[in-house]
């Protein structure tokens, strides 16, 4: 998932419908008295995981709410809207699989752990959630990765490594 970033969301005269979609759950959360930073980021994050497994979908971030994706085409519109809401993001290359960091100012509470699993990239904890089911973010995902540290940064940051893993019972550096 590269190239232009107008391509992936990131500007609001192009692929509209996202800046939209990030709006309108703003919006929502604010109505109902539940926005917060990690409830305003789990809702964006469950709309991808809420979408189709579609192994022809779309490889963009539009093309995907509209078909499907697969893990790396889900875990891409997550980390477009979040960056589009204002969360630093990145999606996690895993060995056969692809889920997303969000960094949040705090650790999040609703991560069904009691010690929620996280990188460290840049100094600052990204939280881990799954791209293809429904979790929260800072829930446990595919440990076998994590216990032998084979977690890379993938779009935006391609090719760099976290400088920590924080994973338990499998991981800690």
């Amino acid at each position: 998932m590269c190239g232009d970033p107008k391509r992936l969301g990131l500007d609001p005269y192009n692929d509209t419908v996202l800046h939209d979609i990030v709006k309108k759950v703003r919006e929502w959360l604010i109505r109902e008295g539940l926005f917060d930073e990690e409830r305003f980021a789990n809702a964006l994050v469950s709309i991808a995981q809420l979408l189709s497994y579609n192994e022809s979908g779309g490889a963009l971030p539009v093309e995907t709410l509209i078909e499907g994706s697969v893990c790396a085409g889900k875990a891409g519109l997550v980390v477009v809207l979040l960056r589009i809401a204002g969360y630093e993001a990145c999606v996690l290359d895993l060995p056969n699989h692809n889920a997303i960091a969000v960094h949040l100012s705090k650790p999040p509470r609703f991560a069904l752990t009691n010690d929620p699993w996280y990188v460290v990239f840049k100094g600052e904890r990204y939280y881990v959630v799954e791209s293809v089911v429904l979790s929260t973010i800072g829930t446990p995902l595919k440990p076998s990765a994590f216990k032998e540290g084979l977690v890379g940064m993938a779009w935006p940051y391609h090719g760099e490594k976290p400088e920590k893993i924080h994973a338990p019972p499998y991981r800690e550096e």
